[in-house]
């Protein structure tokens, strides 16, 4: 059975050492705005696309921005709506519509 007592010291300081490392690696990252829920027309779910801040809304009539990936960069947003936000963070089912 490990001693608890002698671990405690090694898991606030393993903890400690995570944190700073988080710390460090911040400066370099943006900062997460929004999330957007993206579903094909049919209803299909396509995945997330994680928006910094200063990305725009998503606005119906719109082409897709880089951040949703794959087949469906570019392609135009049908159909939007906010869901409730989490964490300060704003939430969007973007309903995406396929190119030509």
């Amino acid at each position: 059975m490990p001693n608890t007592t002698a671990d405690a010291p090694r898991t606030a300081q393993s903890e400690a050492g995570r944190s700073e490392t988080a710390q460090a690696a911040a400066p370099g990252t943006d900062a997460i705005s929004a999330v957007w829920f993206l579903h094909a027309e049919d209803g299909k779910p396509l995945g997330r696309a994680y928006m910094p801040d200063g990305a725009p809304q998503p606005v119906a009539g719109m082409p897709a921005p880089d951040a949703v990936g794959g087949e469906w960069r570019g392609a135009e947003i049908a159909a939007v709506r906010e869901l409730a936000p989490t964490c300060a963070m704003r939430r969007f089912r973007v309903t995406l519509r396929a190119r030509g």
